[in-house]
């Protein structure tokens, strides 16, 4: 049976892990700002940002109470690979800086739902849930921002655009992405 001291280090481990990836998110929000033309994109990026600031504040909060130390909030190596990618995509402008955050929220996803299946105290675990609804209500706004871009006439009435159709789905490389980054490892930069 697993000691109260075992489950804190635990919780410990999981809590500067989703700080690490909300750490990251900041860089890489930052990075996809710079190309975001759009002004409601503008402002949901901006505001999934701050997000994602205050995730790394409570974790932190939360790591300290613990009587645990936080994760230094540098990056680690699938950090850079997912600041590379993002500014890969985001050169390209609004849709392709969406398409790179869209990949990054799917990661984050990942690693609080993967959270949610620990072993974590009922007070973190109300934490993580409240974080995980974030992390999830951005993935969908970022979704949603994409199809209206993509359907050819911005989502606004007026002239349709004389930008190509996006035939190239970026799920494919959401994916190869997304294994690279999995396979990385986690030292510090």
């Amino acid at each position: 049976m697993p000691t109260a001291t075992m489950i804190y280090q635990a919780t410990i481990k999981q809590l500067n892990e989703l700080c690490q990836l909300d750490a990251d998110a900041i860089e890489l929000y930052a990075r996809a700002l710079e190309h975001i033309d759009d002004a409601p994109v503008r402002e949901d990026l901006a505001r999934f940002k701050a997000d994602h600031e205050r995730h790394v504040d409570e974790l932190t909060r939360i790591v300290r109470e613990l009587r645990g130390t936080p994760v230094a909030r540098t990056r680690d190596l699938k950090g850079v690979v997912r600041e590379v990618f993002t500014a890969l995509r985001s050169v390209t402008g609004t849709r392709g800086a969406l398409k790179a955050m869209r990949m990054n929220e799917k990661l984050t996803n990942r690693g609080y739902d993967a959270a949610l299946d620990s072993d974590l105290p009922p007070n973190v675990y109300a934490v993580v849930v409240q974080h995980f609804a974030d992390e999830r209500r951005h993935l969908a706004a970022i979704s949603d921002h994409l199809a209206r871009l993509s359907s050819g006439d911005g989502g606004r009435p007026g002239p349709v655009t004389t930008e190509p159709p996006d035939d190239h789905d970026d799920r494919d490389d959401s994916a190869v992405v997304i294994q690279v980054i999995d396979d990385c490892p986690t030292a510090r930069l």
